[in-house]
């Protein structure tokens, strides 16, 4: 219904005479991108997920999930420069999605910090610290593609087999094809989904109900952003639409946990009286 309803309501708010005896308040609300639009929601539901890694800072980093916030920082890099080459160009994507960065290389750091002290196994240390150099090697490429990637896709469609096809030719050059970040944004972000999936193996009590949170709904919103920037782009819809999915997994074994856990008390309290 918000489609319908919120343009109702942006139109009552400009009509306000505060709103209106004011130029800047005026074209804040009806900017493109503005506080009436899903393009400041959804990189504002974005925050939510980096303020959930902020928090487990508290915790145990013991039970931080390597794959997970690799691919939390490693997403947090593309989208940066993601965030630039839509239309409306979005600085509070750019800026959410530097910030979440961020937090995934502060959270491997407490990983790698961790294992050095704790390891049992002399290696343990030293292979968590060839990872973490591997993982910068990793952002460093991924911050040179826009000077390196339109080359390549230029040498590409002068080959012979590209050139001859022209629905090859098409599918390359299109405004949302493999050599566009259009393409590998939505790409990487599968790896936050995937990496939920591959946690789905360890044990629900690890499971951050902050973070799964945050994981659903930036996953609900972003299903809809995905239909209204330019270009329209159904990779990104198809990936946030799996993210919630299994964020909502993740909550459905927590919840399991934390009842068959309550009853396991109750259980044992009753044995002994």
């Amino acid at each position: 219904m918000l489609p319908t309803v919120v343009p109702r309501i942006q139109q009552k708010v400009l009509e306000q005479q505060i709103v209106a005896n004011s130029p800047r308040l005026a074209a804040l609300i009806s900017h493109p991108a503005g506080p009436f639009t899903i393009h400041f929601w959804a990189p504002t539901f974005k925050w939510a997920i980096s303020l959930a890694n902020v928090a487990d800072m508290k915790g145990n980093p013991e039970n931080i999930s390597v794959i997970q916030q690799v691919a939390v920082a490693g997403s947090g890099l593309i989208w940066s420069r993601y965030s630039t080459v839509i239309t409306p160009k979005n600085w509070n994507l750019f800026a959410v999605n530097f910030f979440m960065a961020g937090t995934g290389i502060v959270q491997l750091y407490r990983k790698y910090s961790h294992n050095q002290l704790v390891a049992i196994e002399p290696d343990a240390a030293l292979a968590m610290g060839n990872f973490i150099a591997n993982s910068a090697f990793f952002f460093l490429t991924v911050a040179m593609l826009p000077f390196i990637v339109p080359r390549l896709q230029q040498k590409v469609l002068e080959h012979q087999l590209v050139s001859n096809s022209p629905k090859l030719v098409a599918l390359l050059s299109h405004p949302a094809g493999p050599f566009t970040v259009h393409f590998w944004a939505p790409t990487f972000k599968w790896a936050i989904s995937i990496a939920n999936l591959a946690d789905m193996r360890h044990s629900a009590e690890h499971i951050s109900v902050t973070q799964q949170t945050a994981v659903t709904a930036t996953g609900v919103i972003w299903s809809r952003y995905s239909m209204v920037i330019t270009p329209k782009n159904w990779n990104l819809f198809a990936v946030n639409v799996f993210m919630a999915g299994t964020g909502i997994a993740q909550f459905y074994r927590k919840f399991q946990y934390d009842r068959n856990e309550k009853a396991q008390t109750l259980t044992s309290k009753t044995s002994t009286l």
